[in-house]
Parts: structure tokens; C-alpha cells; sequence
């Protein structure tokens, strides 16, 4: 027998890259198969575009160094770890004290005390206005929290909202973050496209709002809105990443792309030369270590809050106003 009849006269297309995301595709979705709820999604939510982008950090600029228990906290939840000693007494605002364990210590990672939902929002916003600003889509910084009236609409207002100096595009952003590690979040699936469906279901989300529904239904090609959603681990959902193409295709453009050069205000690292590797580190550690400092304050709270004291000597008033010898109203003095 020959080796030509052996041989396939029809050419097949080898594409190593491609064979080696099919293996690991397939070597992943064993693991995953095979591992806990938390351990399934923290794996599929590691595989975003941006996601644990704080362990790259060089700490060559004030923006990229972190508090070392920020860091921790950082790394603690991106690998699925209690930011505390279980057991573990919570003081959850009004909702009193819990004893969190194994099956519930992610509550830390989303307990809104302390500005745990707020301060991460507010962080990706603030960044992502800046931005917007220095890779030169607009000359000024953009606002935020800009009214947007709709008749029969109540009040709404977007996060971001500015209009392109060149082309006159207007962008109306809100921002969310979609915690992974949430208890409703655990009750799916950890495969690939997991994490991704519900990036992609908070931008279903935020389109189907009524103003921002009113802005895609009515407004023609020269308003664009954009979800711009972020998961817990720092990683990019779809309209973010392509709103990020938009932007550094700008700043490439408008002479903004090269960092010593185009944005020289900023303090940078040698591995974010580019506005692309820069801005996408800003704000993945914008969402990630803000989460983190909560969560450090929270624990560092709760451990403050449960020590054990003497159980007949007094502890400190609660009235931050009260003087033992001061004078009460009516003239009487304390004691």
C-alpha cells in the first residue's frame, strides 16, 4: 500500500492555537465540573478579559500600590477564600450579628456595610471618566451623574454621559459590577460562558430600564448607550470591552495611545506602556481593590466589635457628646 492511499487527499486546516483552546476548554470544564459551586464560577470568572489584573501590579505608580491587606483581600476572594478566621462573627448593620462559616463566608465579599456596593461602582466610574478624558474621546472631563428626563419616564441619571469631540456621538453609560460570588450567583453553573451569561443578562438589565429603553428605541445612530458591566473579579462583560475597543481606537487616532507621550500626566509602570494595557489595569484594580478595602475595614470592624471585655466594667458612652462633668440641661452637672 501505498502512502498516498494512506494520506487524505483533502487538506485539513491544523490550527494550533485552536486545538489547544479546544484541550483546554475540555480539561477545564472537568475541573470545573469537579470542583465546588464557588471554586466552578471563580475559575470561569478568572478567564475574562481583565480579570485579577492586581497581580500585575508595579508599584511604580500611586494608582498601583495597594494597602497589603487590600492585596490580600484581593487575592483571598479572587481564589475563593474567606477574607476571615472561620467561624466568623459579622456585624451586619441592622440586620444584627451572624456567625458566618464555609457555606456563607462570600457574604463579606457582599455586604453593602461600609459602602461594599457604592465604593466599587463609584471607583470604576470615576476611572473610567478619566478615561474617557485622557485617551481624547472628549477635551474636558466628562460629568457624571447626569440627569436624563423622558416624558412618562420618572428621573433617571447616567453615570457618565458626554459627546465625542469628532464625531458628535453622545454615550450614555451606566456602570454595575455583578457580584460572582454572591449566594444567588452560586446557585449556577461554573462553565465557561457562565460568568459571561450574567455579564450579559445585567446589560439585558440595564438596556431594559426605562429611560436608557427610550434612548435605544428613539434616539438614531448619534446616541449610543452602553452597560458598562464588570464582574466582581475585575473582568470586562461584552459592551464594556467593545466601548474600550471604541475608546483606544481614539486615543491611537488622536495621538493619545503611547502613555510617555500622549497621556504624560499620568504616573505609569513599564507594563502599561500603551493606553490599552494601562486603562485596563486602572480599572480592574478600580473595581477589585475597592471591593477590598471594604472588606478589610469590615473584618477589622467585626473584630473591634467582638472582643471579649471585662463583664462588670463599664465601656465607653455611646453619645460622643457626653462629658462626665459637663452640665446637663436644667443646670444639673454629670458625675
Amino acid at each position: 500500500m501505498s502512502l498516498s492511499s494512506i494520506v487524505s487527499p483533502v487538506p485539513v486546516a491544523l490550527n494550533t492555537r485552536r486545538l489547544s483552546e479546544h484541550l483546554y476548554r475540555k480539561e477545564f470544564g472537568e475541573v470545573a465540573a469537579a470542583a465546588h459551586p464557588l471554586g466552578a464560577r471563580l475559575m470561569a470568572a478568572g478567564c475574562g478579559k481583565g480579570a485579577g489584573s492586581f497581580f500585575s501590579l508595579v508599584p511604580m505608580a500611586s494608582a498601583f500600590r495597594l494597602e497589603r491587606a487590600t492585596f490580600v483581600a484581593s487575592a483571598r476572594r479572587y481564589n475563593g477564600l474567606s477574607p476571615a478566621d472561620l467561624p466568623h462573627s459579622h456585624h451586619c448593620g441592622n440586620r444584627g450579628e451572624r456567625q458566618l462559616g464555609q457555606p456563607d463566608f462570600t457574604h463579606l465579599y457582599n455586604c453593602p456595610c461600609l459602602g461594599g456596593n457604592t465604593r466599587p461602582h463609584d471607583s470604576v466610574k470615576n476611572t473610567l471618566a478619566h478615561a474617557i478624558h485622557q485617551c481624547g474621546l472628549v477635551s474636558a472631563l466628562p460629568k457624571t451623574e447626569v440627569q436624563m428626563d423622558r416624558v412618562g419616564c420618572d428621573t433617571w441619571h447616567a453615570d457618565i454621559m458626554l459627546v465625542d469631540d469628532a464625531s458628535g456621538t453622545s454615550y450614555v453609560i451606566d456602570v454595575a459590577i455583578v457580584n460572582i460570588d454572591s449566594a444567588t450567583a452560586l446557585q449556577r453553573r461554573g462553565d465557561f460562558g457562565d460568568v459571561e451569561a450574567s455579564l450579559v443578562q445585567a446589560e439585558a438589565e440595564k438596556r431594559a430600564l426605562p429611560i436608557p429603553q427610550r434612548v435605544i428605541q428613539e434616539e438614531n445612530n448619534s446616541v449610543v448607550f452602553v452597560p458598562f458591566v464588570m464582574s466582581s473579579a475585575g473582568g470586562f462583560g461584552p459592551a464594556a470591552r467593545a466601548f474600550l475597543k471604541v475608546l483606544y481606537r481614539t486615543a491611537r487616532a488622536r495621538a493619545k495611545w503611547v502613555m510617555a507621550t500622549g497621556q504624560p500626566a499620568l504616573e505609569r509602570a513599564w507594563n502599561t506602556t500603551f493606553a490599552s494595557t494601562y486603562w485596563d489595569m486602572r480599572l480592574s484594580v478600580a473595581c477589585t481593590a475597592a471591593s477590598a478595602e471594604v472588606v478589610s475595614r469590615l473584618v477589622a470592624r467585626d473584630i473591634n466589635m467582638g472582643m471579649v471585655t471585662h463583664r462588670l466594667r463599664r465601656q465607653p458612652w455611646g453619645d460622643p457628646n457626653f462629658s462626665v462633668y459637663g452640665v446637663r440641661e436644667g443646670g444639673a452637672s454629670g458625675g
